[in-house]
């Protein structure tokens, strides 16, 4: 009977003792987290605006550079005729553009679309001669893009632009107009983007642009009198601006 208590007490005592310690260690767990507790058991890594890789879409409208100068390849044989002109262009463009490769704030960027140009405008000095000429055509881009915020982007990089022109030239009060021909534009431009609600966005682009269209005229009789065919070269370079809307 003696050998039985006893070894009922011992029994007890290791009892009490292992819920001692597992008390102390569950109170020493609870104090400094567990490896199973969410925060021990990954790690958090905050957002970071400039890691996105993201679409948008861009409509915009603004100023080209002016129709300045038509160099005139008669098909007679009549020596070649450079003409100065004051024709102001203006745009309209639809584009999308995607951002990629984030280092930090910095990353590139591409662009393609497709455009609509025009210019009007007459002689220099002025004659009494007009000019119209209509642009439709695809542009492609790229280059470097920096965004410090959500907020704000901004773009800097060439596109290059080509299309098909037709022209209309209205001389001493005739009309001639030129068959389809071709056109090609070059710029290099810094575009500032501003983001509304992470959705919306508007910009603003300015740059240095060139540009040339040739377009042939057949031999043209108006109002009895005879114009000579000729493949004209109208060409334009200086300052362009250009405003956008869109989404991403």
């Amino acid at each position: 009977m003696q050998r039985l208590t006893l070894i009922v007490a011992a029994i007890l005592l290791l009892g009490t003792a292992a819920a001692q310690a597992h008390e102390t260690r569950g109170k020493r767990d609870r104090d400094r987290g567990t490896r199973d507790d969410p925060p021990y058991r990954e790690r958090v890594v905050p957002y970071r605006h400039y890691d996105d890789a993201y679409w948008d879409i861009r409509f915009g409208w603004g100023a080209e550079p002016l129709l300045s100068e038509a160099e005139y390849d008669y098909d007679d044989g009549t020596p070649v005729e450079t003409l100065d002109w004051d024709a102001a262009g203006g745009s309209l463009e639809f584009n999308a553009a995607h951002r990629f490769g984030a280092r930090g704030p910095s990353s590139g960027f591409v662009t393609f679309g497709l455009f609509l140009r025009g210019f009007e405008g007459s002689d220099d000095p002025d004659t009494g001669d007009e000019v119209d000429l209509g642009i439709g055509g695809v542009q492609v881009g790229g280059g470097w893009s920096y965004r410090p915020n959500p907020r704000y982007s901004l773009e800097v990089g060439p596109r290059i632009g080509v299309g098909t022109a037709s022209a209309t030239e209205r001389v001493a009060g005739d009309e001639l107009e030129s068959d389809g021909g071709g056109y090609v534009r070059f710029d290099v431009g810094a575009t500032n983007l501003f983001n509304i609600n992470e959705v919306l966005q508007f910009g603003v682009a300015v740059g240095l642009a060139g540009w040339a269209a040739t377009v042939p005229y057949d031999t043209q009789t108006v109002n009895g009198t005879t114009y000579a065919g000729a493949d004209v070269t109208y060409s334009g370079s200086g300052a362009y601006v250009n405003f956008t809307i869109g989404f991403r």
